[in-house]
Parts: C-alpha cells; sequence; structure tokens
C-alpha cells in the first residue's frame, strides 16, 4: 500500500514539473515572426530570395511562411527578363530546436536567437525586420 502511494506521489510530482516546462515562456517564439532577406549572387542570375514568417495561431504554434523570389538571368552578358516566384507554407514551431517545421514538403527553418538569422537548407536569410 505504502508503494503505491509513493508512486502516486510521483506520477504528481512527474506531472507538476512537466506542466511548469511545458507552460514555460520560449524568449525564441518572440523573434520567429518578420521578414528575413538573402541575396542571390551567382554567376547566371542576380536577385533577392524573401521570407516573410506570420503567426498563424499561437495557441498551437502554427506559422504561415510566404517566400518571395525575384531574379534575373544572365547568360554570355545578355540579362533576361526578371522573374517572380511566390510560395505560400504553414509550419509548425517547436520550442526545442527552435525550428519551423513546414507541413506539406517537410522543410525545416532553423533560427538563431544572437545572430538574427533563419537557415534552410544551405541558405541563410537574415532579419531585416
Amino acid at each position: 500500500m505504502k508503494q503505491m502511494q509513493f508512486l502516486y506521489a510521483m506520477v504528481i510530482v512527474a506531472m507538476g514539473m512537466s506542466s511548469c516546462s511545458y507552460f514555460k515562456e520560449d524568449k525564441a517564439i518572440h523573434l520567429v515572426p518578420g521578414i528575413y532577406v538573402k541575396d542571390i549572387n551567382q554567376e547566371f542570375a542576380r536577385g533577392k530570395d524573401t521570407i516573410e514568417v506570420k503567426t498563424l495561431d499561437q495557441t498551437v504554434g502554427s506559422y504561415t511562411i510566404i517566400r518571395r523570389t525575384k531574379y534575373q538571368q544572365q547568360i554570355d552578358g545578355k540579362h533576361f527578363k526578371p522573374r517572380y516566384e511566390i510560395e505560400r507554407e504553414v509550419a509548425i514551431y517547436n520550442p526545442a530546436t527552435n525550428q519551423l517545421l513546414e507541413q506539406n514538403k517537410g522543410k525545416v527553418y532553423t533560427f538563431s536567437e544572437g545572430n538574427a538569422v533563419v537557415l534552410t537548407g544551405g541558405s541563410e536569410y537574415k532579419k531585416v525586420k
């Protein structure tokens, strides 16, 4: 009987500790929304790549990511018409890793608190707003 009481007490303490850490405010979550920019300076193209992160539902940690790309191809000194692309994605924030996990294609966006940058794939975007 004493063993059962001890077991129940341990379960209650564990639940209390986990709920405290669950509701502990994540400082990085306030840094996530914003506009991030990367310059495209390649041999055959120049342009800008912009990621805009907006809060969709803060209670579940969901975000909308809008990626806008403008680039102009250049081959043998000839410049072609600028091209524009827009992608819209929904992602869920994981506070343990400071990452947004995109739900459709599986992209991962990693946020760095100190540097105000987001990393995805091999690209680094700097926060401008």
